[in-house]
C-alpha cells in the first residue's frame, strides 16, 4: 500500500458504529463524523412506508411513535447478533438481517 493512499475503518459494533480513516497527510487516524454531526452511528434501523431510516433518524421516528406503532416491529436494533438468522417480518414483508446491515453500511458510506 503506498503511503499516500487513505484508508479507510469501519467498527461495525452491536449498538453502534464508528467510521475512521488514516489521513496520509496528517500521518495519523482520524475518526469521521456522520451526518448527523456525530462520531457514532446508533445500529438502529427503521423500516417505514417507503422508507429506510438508520441511526440517530431511526431512533427519533422511534421516540415518536405511539405504543401501538411501536409494536409493529419497524425496528431492528443490534442485527450484528442476528446476520445469520433466518429473515424476519417487518412491515408485512420478509426482511433478511443482513439487509438490514447493509441499510447501515450504505447511510455510513453515503455519510
Amino acid at each position: 500500500m503506498s503511503a499516500y493512499e487513505p484508508t479507510l475503518g469501519i467498527d461495525f459494533g452491536t449498538s453502534k458504529t464508528s467510521m475512521a480513516w488514516y489521513n496520509p497527510a496528517a500521518g495519523r487516524a482520524e475518526v469521521l463524523t456522520n451526518a448527523e454531526g456525530e462520531t457514532h452511528t446508533p445500529s438502529v434501523v427503521y423500516f417505514g412506508d417507503g422508507e429506510v431510516l438508520v441511526g440517530r433518524p431511526a431512533e427519533n421516528r422511534l421516540a415518536d411513535m405511539t405504543p401501538e406503532q411501536a409494536a409493529e416491529g419497524r425496528v431492528v436494533r443490534s442485527v450484528k447478533r442476528d446476520l445469520l438468522a433466518p429473515p424476519i417480518v417487518i412491515g408485512g414483508r420478509l426482511v433478511d438481517p443482513v439487509e438490514v446491515a447493509t441499510h447501515g453500511f450504505a447511510k455510513m458510506r453515503r455519510d
